[in-house]
C-alpha cells in the first residue's frame, strides 16, 4: 500500500480527499530562496508570509511524502454561531475527531511551487490549519487566495481570527 493510499483510507477521516500534494521534494528548504522560488512560479508572497517562511520557527518538510489535503469550513466542524473562533484550542480538537490534523508547515509553501491551477477562486480564502508561527506576539498561519493581478497570492492571517466561513485545509492523522 503506498503512502497516498494509507492517507486516503483512513477510517476516522470522513472527508474526502481533496488534493494530493507532495511534501519534501523541495530543494529550496526555507528562507529567502523558498520566497524568491514561490514568486518565480507565479505566486505573490505577504511581507507577513515572507516574514513566517524566513522564520527559525518554520519547519519543512525533512522527508518526501505524499499527503492528502481535506478542505472544510467552520461551519462543516460545526462552528455556525458568528464569532471569532480561535484555531488551537477550538478548531484542531473537533477536526481530530473528524481524522483531520494540523498540515505542515511547508503546505501552502509547496502548493504555491507545485501547481495552483484550479486551487480556488477569485475572493476565496483558504486558511491552512497548522502549528502556527508566531511573528512577534501574533500567532499566524498561511492563507492562500488570488491576487488582484490573477496571481495566487500566499499570505498569513491571526490563528485565532476564524469565522464560521472560513474555509481550512487540513491533512489526515
Amino acid at each position: 500500500m503506498t503512502a497516498v493510499e494509507v492517507e486516503t483510507e483512513n477510517p476516522r477521516s470522513m472527508v474526502k480527499p481533496w488534493r494530493l500534494l507532495e511534501l519534501g521534494n523541495s530543494k529550496w528548504g526555507r528562507g529567502i530562496s523558498l520566497v524568491r522560488a514561490i514568486s518565480a512560479s507565479h505566486c505573490v508572497v505577504h511581507r507577513l508570509a515572507e516574514v513566517m517562511i524566513c522564520s527559525e520557527s518554520f519547519t519543512p518538510s525533512p522527508v518526501p511524502r505524499t499527503v492528502a489535503l481535506r478542505k472544510l469550513s467552520l461551519r462543516d466542524l460545526g462552528f455556525r454561531e458568528k464569532r471569532v473562533v480561535d484555531l488551537l484550542r477550538e478548531v484542531l480538537p473537533v477536526a481530530e475527531r473528524r481524522g483531520l490534523g494540523p498540515c505542515p508547515h511547508s503546505v501552502a509553501p509547496e502548493k504555491c511551487l507545485q501547481s495552483t491551477s484550479g486551487l480556488i477562486q477569485k475572493g476565496q480564502k483558504l486558511h491552512v490549519a497548522m502549528k502556527p508561527i508566531g511573528v512577534g506576539s501574533v500567532p499566524l498561519v498561511f492563507v492562500l487566495s488570488v491576487h488582484e493581478s490573477g496571481w495566487y497570492r500566499i499570505g498569513a492571517a491571526s490563528s485565532r481570527i476564524l469565522m464560521p466561513w472560513d474555509e481550512l485545509i487540513f491533512v489526515s492523522l
